[in-house]
Order: C-alpha cells, then structure tokens, then sequence
C-alpha cells in the first residue's frame, strides 16, 4: 500500500513526538525468481529510536538488516525473524526482552503498516521490577512465617445484612498455629472461629476479636487450653475487615519463666502490563490561549484496546464530546503544562472506571500535539498493595515477642560470604539487644557483632545460606555488650539471604541450670549420707501392690546390695530385698503407700549370714513412698544384752542389786545410744542447712519441705542433747564454766529470742535486779529457755518473766495461766522420764527438761520451785546466790 507525501509526513510528525521508539522498514525481495524475502531496509526511525540504537537517524534510515553493525548479531537473528513473521502472517507480534546496555527490560510490538514492518520498542522497567520487587517481599515473607516459633494468623469478618459481626474466616495461617490448636493444617483452613473455638471458651475469644475489629483498639491475653494442657499469649489487632493474632506458647515462661514468631500474609496477584495508546489531536483554544479541548486526528489500536472506541467513533470529534468526564479542567490544566514543558508525564485516576492511566504531551506542529496514555491500573494497585503488604510486614513483624532480623550476604571476589548486611529488623530486636530503633540496620553484622566470627554463630549463618539447612540453637553470648542466653533459629531466605529469630531465655536457661547443679548438689549430699535413702515406685496390679521399683536410692543402699546406685533405678525392690516381704516390712511400705500415713518402726535383716537392726521411717511423698533407714545394730546388741544380763541378775533374787544395776544399765544405754546418734543427726542437720541455703537462693519450692525437716531434725538434736547431759549428771560429769554474769540480762536475751520465733504469742518482761551471780552462762540460759518454751507449750495465753532480787539472791520468775499441774504431779515434776498421764498423750517431751534444770541449778547452788493449780497455770521461780564482790 502505497502513502502520499503529507501522509509520510504527518506519520513522521506524530511517531518523532513519541517517547518510544519507532521504526519503520519494508521488505526486500530477491532469489531466482525474486520472491524470496531475504531482508529488510529502514525506511523510517524516529529520534527515539536513533538514541536507543546509538546511530543517527542518517546513518540508519536506508541501511538494512542483513549485515548492520547496529546490533549484535544475535539479536539481528531474532528481529528478522520477527519482522519476516509480521509481514507474512500480518499478524502483530509482542516481545519482551532484558536490555544489558540500557539495564532496562524492553517491549517490542511489530505490525504491518503500509507495505512495510513497524517496530514500537517501549520501556516497561517500573512494571517490571514492581513485580520482582512483590515477589521478593513473597519469599520475604515465606522465609519469616516457615521460620516462625509463634502462631500467627489473619481472620477476616464474617457479616449479616444487618452488617453485624457474626464469624470469622480464615485468609492465612502458618503451621504453628496448627500446632498450638492442636488441629491439622488443613482443617484449621477451613474452620471459621467459632467452629474452631467452640470446645475451648469460643465465646470470650469471639467477643475479643469483634472488639478488636470494631474499636481498632488492639488486644492481649492469655489462655490455658486444657486440651493441650498449655497456656497460650494471644495479641490481636485490627487488619482491614478483620484482625491478625499473634499467639505464642508460654507454657514454659508460665512454669520457669521463655521463649519468639510470625507468619504474614500472601500478596496479591501478580500485575500485568498493557501497551500504551497513542493519539495525535488539534488543539482548540480560548481566548487567553489556554487548551480546553482537543480534537483527534489520529488514533492507534492500543487507543482503540483501552477505550474502547473504534476510529469511526472518535476521529474527527472532540475530547469532551467522546468522554463527559473531561469536562473537568484537571486533564486540561496538566495538558498545558505538558505543551509548556513544565510536566513530562502525568497520572489520571478516572473514578467512574475505577482506573488510572499515565499521559504524556508533545506539541508536534501548530495547533498540533501528540498524547500518548497508558493503562497503569495494576501498577498503581500494586503499589497500593505493596504499601499495604509493608504496613502488615512491619505490623506482624513488631508484635512478635521475638526479636527478627533479615540478612542478605556481603560476598567477595571469590563468592565466600564475608559478612552479612542487615535490611531489616524489628522492633523487638532493638529492645533485646538494648539498641536505638533507628540502630538496627546502621551497621553489618559483623560490625555490630564482631564476637560472633570468634564462637561459630557467624559461621552457622553462613552454613544456613550455602545448605538452606536451618539452625537452631541456645547460644551464651558474653561479649559486645551482651551477657545473655539466647534462643536463635534461623532458615534461609531467597538464595542469597536469611531470616533470623531470637529470644532471650536467659532467665529460664539459669533456672534449668540452677535446677540441674541443685539436683547433682542434692544427690551428692544424699549419697553422702551415713543413713540409707530409698524412693520406691509402687507396682500395681489387679488394684493391689505387688512390688516397688528403685526410683531413687543412695550409695549407702547400694553399698548393702554390691550394686552401683545409678544401676538399681527401676529395678524390683523385692528381687534385692525378698525377705522384707516375709517379715512384714512390705506390707508397711505398702500401708504407707495406699494410707498416706507415716511409719517410724525397728526392723531386723538378716544380711550376708549377719542379723542387722535398721530404724525405718516411711512416708509417703507424691506417689512413691520415701524410705529412710539407720542401722542400730550396735544399739540393738547392748540392748540385748543388758536385757538378758538384767534377767540373770533379777533371776538371782537379789533386789538392791538388781535395782542398782537396772539404773546403771539404764544410764549406760542412753549414754551409748545418744552418741550413736548424735553423729548421723548432726550429720543430716549439716547437710539439710547447706541444702536449704543453695535452694533458697534459687527460690524453690522445696524450701518450706526443707525447713520443716530441718525444725524436726533440730527437735531430734535436743532430745538427744538432754538424754546426753542425762547420762553425764548421772555420772556428775556436767562441766560447768562459771563467771560473774547478769542473769536479768540472760533472761531477757532469751525472752526477746523467744518473741523473735513466736511473733503470735506476747511474752512481757520486767526486771529490778542489778546484781551478778557465779554462773555458767550456756547452762542458764539452758534453764531459763526451758522454763519458757514450757510455759508457751502448755499455755495459749501471755507468758510473764520477772527479774528481782534481796540481799542475798537473785530471783528469776516465769508464770504463765495455762493447763497446770496437778498437786500429787508436781512432787515428781523434777525427776527424770516423768510426765503427767495428762499431759503425755498430748504433747510431745521425754521429761528431761525439769529434771536437768534442777540438776543444773542446784550444781550453782541455787534452787527451782513451782506453784501450780490444775487449770490455773503455774509459776517456776529460779533462786541462785548473789556473787560475792
């Protein structure tokens, strides 16, 4: 098809006002017969195109394909290809390459127009890298909600006609949430919230999330599923029609007190380009010269695609006449400063489409202008969304509880990883690490953290980006400013990134720490120990104990058994200790066992062809029974054979014999038997104190156990206290170390100790002496301290202590109104062993205390007397000598 002169011109004038390159060639013809199409020459190019091919238009306009220096000879290959395609099918072509030199993504159309080719090359970069850019932030947030430790979930509203909040369905939830609802991946998707909610208080969850979503105010809370028998964190907060949750399980934090993730939304859908229209137009006029409308003279096919119009319904008719909307001054006013050279490119948001589009202006003649306008819609949506995608990025990313950081790879020459540059953190991450927010990304890695090429963790970085293999683990960082244990997970992001999490958990590192070291401190003591220690498991069959298993015993037992301690856990009891089961012992650990109740009893083994006495105590701690023995065999055996020494003697009939030799017996037992356990119990006392004070440094909740074992054992160490000063008065070895001292002011040390320990209780003191007396010290206050500790035990009322004196002695007085004594008790009130038929059965005491408070007075020359009425209280008066100046 053949064009007059004015048209070629006017063709000419409207493809050079264009910005996108334009060029225009016909085919050349030759072979045997001069068919065959063998090349192409250029008859047209606009300055576009003279600048894309680095040529002038001179130099282009007449040369051909076949052989141009222009381009390479590749892409000559593709272009003939194409041209020679268009020309003998007439069909358009579209294509979208990579320009290296331009570092530019290109889009050529080719049409045939007027018995020749037409190549429109345009730049579709922005388009293009919007799109690599959406699918980075994709795999950006992959990388983080696959890495995430916390549940992490979007719900949009469901509503009614009323616009009522009835429901919620899920739009993204990552696999922890499953994980923490205790359901399967696919079934969470499909469940709405109150399907999923309905067994696990859905109610009060519901109501949190319409307030959430109606308010905008965001919420926290916790909740304890008894399904998973957990507590679960739970942080919502409004996300478009619904909300976004962010759960993580605390389960540990709530028992020792841990450890932090996120999963975020997908993006939208990906964008497409569109090829931009083209119209050459005349410009008409007012009368200041301003544009205010537009007549066409020329439309292309891609005018036709976005507007829809046909060139029958638009040429020669005016702007305003074709579209209403431009009846607006808007369009126009950007028109005249694009004519002006005040504006390049422009965008227009048509509201009645719901469509943008970008415009461009060039005036090419008189009264002439080119208007080129492409549809940007999906670019304009995609950035709306990306925007969006971003506020919810940084919004899931700063309501995680832990710390996030994305890191791409700094590479030398050779491709090693060298250092990490950080792109992004969160919120979390500056409040852990203790840096500014605006601190997170101002340095490399490496820069911040240069400890971390020293103790590996650089080095597992790296590994997690060569391997894409993921990395866990607790880590003490003591260096760059940090002392602390944390929890670091990290996976691979992209090919050259990764996405790190972390928490510190250094709280409950030292805690299972603490824990550990007090639980090998405690069996060491354990083993330590000169008494056996035994933890036994029941066995349970057909409702009925049938045997125990070791739990827990103490080198002490193993010893007996020529076992190792560690070797017995688990193992039978009654396969060690079969012949318990014949002497009964079984059926009492069994007792205690199904009773509750403890049991304190002698018991004979025979061991290695020898009998030894053990004495037992069982209780029952939680579900096993503890099991604590001493061997007494020793004790056992002079018991014995006193006994039968005391049946020779009495058997020969001679009383004052017997009866003397009874009480030196009497006397040697307590003296042997109270050494014997004087040892084991100061022993336990040692190792129960050190006990008590490394765990209560750690706060555990075995030290009100501990104190009330170690009030019993200090209980037990005075009994066997006094029974020894018993034996040495009967022998009169009490040693006594005697200085002029006040005994007011022993008893109101002794006073003000007491009232420390018993805050409940009121125990007045008064005193009026001033004079010293010869005494010893310790032993007084012996005295003085069992006459109170008698009077708070056996009264519930106010204990009163006076101090006077004479002109001889001093008098130490303490009254109290409680139960009393007896008038034909208290003549036997100060022998050894003796205590009321009232009052034995009741309280606890072997009768010693009177009997060595008067021993102890009477060796100062003193003397101890009571007055007491039954039901009225009683009054014991203390007289010692005033010391001689």
């Amino acid at each position: 098809m053949s064009t007059s002169g004015s048209e070629n011109l006017l063709i000419s004038e409207l493809y050079d006002s264009i910005p996108v390159s334009v060029v225009w060639s016909k085919p050349i013809f030759g072979g045997s017969r001069g068919r065959d199409l063998v090349d192409f020459e250029i008859i047209y190019c606009n300055e576009v195109a003279s600048k894309f091919l680095k040529a002038s238009r001179a130099d282009i306009i007449g040369s051909r394909l076949v052989g141009t220096k222009l381009v390479d000879e590749t892409s000559l290959n593709i272009i003939f290809s194409h041209c020679k395609q268009v020309w003998e099918t007439g069909e358009q072509h579209a294509h979208t390459y990579f320009n290296e030199k331009l570092d530019s993504y290109m889009e050529v159309v080719r049409s045939k127009v007027l018995d020749g080719v037409i190549s429109v090359t345009q730049n579709r970069t922005p388009e293009v890298k919007s799109e690599l850019e959406r699918l980075q932030h994709i795999r950006l947030i992959n990388g983080i909600l696959d890495n995430s430790t916390t549940g992490i979930g979007h719900y949009e509203a469901i509503r009614d006609e009323m616009n009522s909040i009835i429901d919620f369905k899920p739009k993204r939830i990552n696999k922890k949430t499953a994980d923490l609802f205790a359901i399967e991946s696919d079934e969470l998707k499909r469940c709405t919230v109150k399907q999923l909610t309905q067994d696990r208080d859905g109610g009060a969850f519901f109501r949190a999330a319409v307030k959430t979503v109606e308010t905008g105010e965001p919420l926290e809370f916790e909740h304890y599923s008894t399904k998973r028998n957990a507590w679960v964190a739970y942080n919502l907060s409004k996300h478009e029609d619904g909300f976004l949750f962010n759960a993580v399980d605390i389960s540990q934090t709530k028992k020792l007190e841990l450890l932090s993730s996120q999963k975020a939304n997908e993006l939208d859908a990906i964008f497409n380009s569109s090829l931009s229209a083209v119209y050459a137009a005349e410009t008409i006029h007012d009368g200041s010269g301003k544009i205010v409308d537009l007549k066409f003279l020329r439309i292309n096919e891609a005018f036709s695609g976005v507007v829809g119009l046909n060139p029958e319904e638009v040429l020669g008719k005016t702007l305003t006449s074709v579209s209403k909307r431009h009846n607006e001054h808007e369009f126009f006013k950007c028109i005249n400063e694009a004519i002006n050279g005040n504006r390049g490119v422009f965008e227009v948001y048509y509201d009645d489409i719901k469509r943008w589009f970008n415009i461009s202006a060039a005036s090419i003649g008189d009264r002439k202008i080119v208007v080129t306008f492409g549809d940007i819609t999906i670019r304009k949506d995609s950035e709306t969304r990306l925007k969006q995608h971003n506020e919810f990025l940084d919004s899931v990313l700063n309501s995680s509880m832990s710390g996030v950081a994305v890191y791409t790879a700094i590479r030398n020459g050779t491709g090693k990883i060298i250092d990490l540059e950080t792109t992004k953190v969160n919120k979390r991450y500056s409040e852990l690490l203790g840096l500014h927010t605006d601190d997170g990304v101002s340095k490399s890695y490496l820069e911040r953290w240069p400890t971390a090429k020293r103790n590996g963790l650089f080095k597992n970085f790296c590994k997690v980006i060569e391997t894409g293999e993921p990395y866990q683990e607790e880590v003490l960082y003591q260096a760059d400013g940090l002392n602390a244990w944390y929890s670091i997970s990290s996976v691979k992001l992209g090919e050259n990134g990764l996405v790190t999490q972390f928490s510190d958990v250094t709280e409950s590192k030292q805690n299972k720490l603490a824990i550990e070291q007090a639980a090998t401190y405690l069996q060491t003591l354990i083993n330590s120990s000169a008494t056996g220690i035994v933890l036994l498991n029941p066995v349970i069959k057909d409702g009925k104990i049938v045997d125990f298993t070791f739990k827990a015993v103490n080198e002490k037992v193993a010893s007996y058994l020529h076992q190792k301690a560690e070797d017995l856990t688990g193992k039978s009891h009654n396969k060690y200790f079969p012949s318990l089961k014949e002497n009964g012992v079984f059926e009492k650990y069994s007792y205690v066992a199904e009773s509750g109740h403890e049991l304190h009893f002698e018991s004979e083994y025979a061991l290695n062809g020898t009998m030894i006495w053990f004495d037992v105590m069982a209780k029952k701690i939680g579900a096993e029974v503890f099991i604590n023995f001493h061997d007494i065999t020793s004790v056992k055996t002079l018991q014995i054979q006193l006994q039968n020494s005391l049946i020779e003697l009495k058997a020969s009939h001679n009383t004052e014999q017997y009866l003397r030799q009874l009480n030196d017996y009497k006397d040697e037992f307590l003296n042997i038997a109270s050494h014997e356990l004087k040892t084991p119990i100061t022993s336990i006392k040692a190792y129960m104190q050190v006990m008590r004070s490394s765990l209560s440094k750690e706060g555990s909740s075995a030290t009100p156990f501990l104190e009330k074992v170690l009030k019993n054992v200090n209980r037990l160490e005075r009994l066997i206290t006094d029974l020894l000063d018993v034996s040495k008065a009967s022998a009169g070895q009490l040693n006594f170390n005697k200085t002029a001292i006040s005994a007011s002011a022993v008893a109101e040390d002794v006073v003000k100790g007491l009232q420390d320990s018993n805050p409940g209780r009121i125990i007045s003191f008064s005193n009026t002496s001033d004079a010293l007396v010869q005494a010893d010290e310790v032993r007084l206050e012996q005295v003085i301290n069992n006459l109170v500790q008698n009077a708070l035990k056996y009264s519930s009322a106010e204990i009163e202590v006076r101090c006077y004196q004479d002109n001889k002695e001093v008098y130490i007085v303490v009254k109290d109104s409680g139960i009393g004594i007896d008038e034909k008790d208290a003549a036997n009130l100060f022998s050894r062993f003796y205590r009321s038929g009232k009052i034995s059965g009741h309280y606890q005491g072997l009768g010693l205390g009177l009997y060595l408070s008067k021993q102890i007075i009477e060796a100062h020359n003193g003397n101890i007397i009571v007055q007491s009425e039954l039901g009225k209280g009683s009054v014991f008066c203390v007289s010692l000598p005033i010391a001689d100046k």
